[in-house]
């Protein structure tokens, strides 16, 4: 451990290690930066990424979840003997 100089009092000096809290905060910063940025690059790239027609689906969401669960018995719907 570092003793301080003749300079300088103990009140003074500065608390072991406490420069690296505000790099590793940095650091974090960073990388979440770097990986929004590699997201973002990749679903740029890839076209099949895109649904066709998203907005028509979802505008139709509700009939046709309807007409699929009007065709299919739920087990909960059906009584036992």
């Amino acid at each position: 451990m570092t003793q301080p100089s003749a300079g300088t009092s103990a009140a003074n000096a500065p608390a072991p290690g406490g420069a690296k809290w505000p790099v590793i905060i940095v650091g974090l910063l960073l990388l979440n930066v770097a990986v929004c940025a590699v997201t973002v690059t990749i679903s740029l790239r890839n076209p099949a990424s895109v649904e066709p027609d998203y907005y028509d689906k979802a505008m139709n969401w509700d009939a046709s979840r309807g007409i699929a669960t009007d065709t299919t018995a739920s087990p909960a719907s059906t009584e036992e003997d």
